[in-house]
């Protein structure tokens, strides 16, 4: 059904206020990021030292690369089980790891911008893979 009624009060003080100002909200934002209080995603995003964050970001970054076959998961899980095993890493330990390296594969990935990403995935995408291809283990 076709909405007749107007979607704003246009006698409401606030509206008539706002009208003819534009998209403060844009400005609000542009200002934000140029003054530094939100980080703009052109800045370099540090890869993860730490080896259990690390395990995760190279998985996912082969991952999202498209990158991931049998022998990269079953790399992936063998390392990722002698890793807990051998470090006694709790289950809270472990999810925050991996969640810490989602995030920072997820905004490396937006740092890259459009098409950016395919000589991430040349080169450090077919260095992950190699990390965890159990052909290459033996």
């Amino acid at each position: 059904m076709l909405r007749t009624r107007p979607l704003a009060n246009r006698s409401d003080p606030a509206i008539r206020r706002s009208a003819g100002q534009g998209p403060a909200w844009l400005l609000a934002g542009i200002t934000a990021v140029s003054a530094g209080m939100i980080p703009a995603t052109s800045q370099a995003v540090p890869v993860p030292e730490d080896p259990l964050v690390r395990i995760y970001y190279d998985v996912e970054l082969a991952s999202y690369c498209g990158m991931v076959t049998n022998a990269v998961r079953d790399g992936f899980n063998q390392e990722l089980s002698a890793m807990i095993h051998n470090g006694k890493f709790s289950p809270d330990v472990v999810r925050q790891a991996r969640n810490q390296g989602l995030e920072a594969v997820y905004q490396e990935w937006q740092n890259r911008g459009l098409g950016g990403f395919r000589g991430w995935c040349r080169k450090d995408g077919a260095a992950s893979v190699r990390r965890f291809s159990i052909e290459t283990q033996e």
